[in-house]
């Protein structure tokens, strides 16, 4: 899980049943469930809070528009994401196996 950087009421959730969800810690509700391509094993927000990066276990990134709940990309790799962070300008994206 990780907490939006510019809500601080919202957190995200990556789960392995394909889905990430974003929910309002207020009501204790999940606001939108978006599926996913694969089994789910990390998440990270963008700085800007309008987008998140999952990675799973099918080498896949996705990369989520938190506005309209639509993914935007989802790029394979030859390796597991493992880890993976925006810089603070959010211009850039790291990921690791």
């Amino acid at each position: 899980l990780c907490w939006n950087p510019s809500h601080e009421t919202m957190l995200a959730t990556a789960s392995v049943d394909k889905s990430v969800r974003l929910w309002d810690i207020r009501t204790g509700q999940a606001t939108h469930i978006i599926p996913t391509s694969g089994e789910n094993i990390n998440i990270t927000w963008s700085p800007d809070g309008k987008h998140i990066g999952v990675g799973n276990k099918e080498d896949l990134l996705t990369v989520i528009d938190v506005r309209t709940g639509k993914v935007v990309r989802t790029p394979k790799f030859n390796f597991e994401v493992n880890e993976m962070t925006w810089n603070k300008a959010g211009d850039l994206f790291f990921l690791t196996s």
